[in-house]
């Protein structure tokens, strides 16, 4: 028999991947037929087109519904295995980051385990690297991590390059750009020593600033971190104060939403309380006051109290 030859293993992983490429329904008829995921995550080790098979039919189960993703999970030795595939090469970095995030989402056990898993957190910051796509899912994956709490929000900022990899695939734009603000807005929660950590990161203010541009998440993900980083310290208001273009960004994003314009107002608020010179600052940027003033005429229940609050401080 041909089985457990290379050819017939890679020809066999090969065929099961674009099987559960059809459609949900193939992907469950893969999924659920006895040993085909401990099969896949075994051939995650066996290297070249095995391996890409494995990960890219194991990313399709994981994502398709939260009962596949547990039966990932619930594969013997499925988490080093996805750690080690991962540095493997940009696909790679695509399909494993995605198939964990889609695991840890389906299993609240999963955040801490991909955290205990020897080089589990670093295998996921560096394959930011991979590109738009990769970037995406790592940050997605990193913002799962840090929602389980504090200690792994800490966990998360302290590996060695999180940062300036998260504030690096920013400058990717589109979604790697929403997300990895959005992993930077939930630092930012965790307290002033992180909020510290984020601010003095290289890089990083202008990056949210940047991601305010953007008519999505990136508009409320950067505007809150920088609300966050704001309010901590009148020297770390100063300091989001005089990034270049931050209060027009500020005064764009309000035209975006309830959710970026409150935090944007809210972040213009944070400043111009901190001292005079900040609230001159805010007044003499071009359009900042005329959009107070509209969000107050035209906003919702919640928009007039901080932008009265900005416009009396002014």
């Amino acid at each position: 028999m041909a089985r457990g030859s290379k050819a017939a293993v890679a020809t066999s992983a090969m065929t099961l991947f674009h099987i559960a490429g059809v459609d949900a329904g193939h992907v469950r008829g893969v999924a659920e037929v006895p040993g085909a995921v401990p099969a896949l995550v075994a051939a995650l080790a066996a290297g070249g087109k095995v391996t890409m098979a494995s990960y890219g039919a194991l990313c399709r189960i994981a994502e398709t519904e939260p009962g596949l993703a547990k039966r990932v999970a619930a594969a013997p030795e499925v988490l080093p295995a996805l750690v080690a595939a991962m540095g493997t090469g940009s696909q790679a970095a695509i399909y494993c980051s995605g198939a964990l995030g889609n695991i840890m989402s389906a299993n609240p056990a999963f955040p801490r385990r991909v955290v205990e898993t020897p080089g589990g957190l670093p295998a996921l910051i560096a394959a930011m690297a991979g590109g738009n796509n990769a970037a995406t899912n790592c940050a997605a994956a990193l913002i799962t991590i840090m929602s389980a709490g504090r200690a792994f929000e800490r966990r998360v900022v302290e590996t060695p390059g999180a940062l300036p990899a998260l504030v690096a695939s920013m400058a990717d734009g589109g979604n790697a750009a929403a997300n990895c603000a959005g992993a930077l807005c939930t630092m930012t929660g965790g307290g002033p020593a992180l909020v510290q950590s984020v601010a003095e990161t290289p890089g990083a203010l202008r990056a949210l600033v940047a991601a305010m541009a953007s008519d999505g998440p990136g508009a409320f993900n950067g505007a809150k971190a920088l609300l966050r980083i704001a309010v901590v310290s009148a020297e770390l208001a100063q300091r989001v104060a005089k990034v270049p273009g931050m209060v027009p960004a500020l005064a764009s994003a309000m035209a975006f939403g309830d959710d970026a314009a409150l935090a944007s107002i809210m972040a213009m608020n944070a400043m111009a309380q901190t001292e005079p010179s900040l609230a001159q600052h805010v007044a003499e940027v071009p359009g900042a006051l005329s959009a107070l003033v509209a969000t107050m005429a035209g906003g919702g229940e919640c928009a007039p109290s901080p932008c009265s609050a900005a416009l009396v401080l002014i």
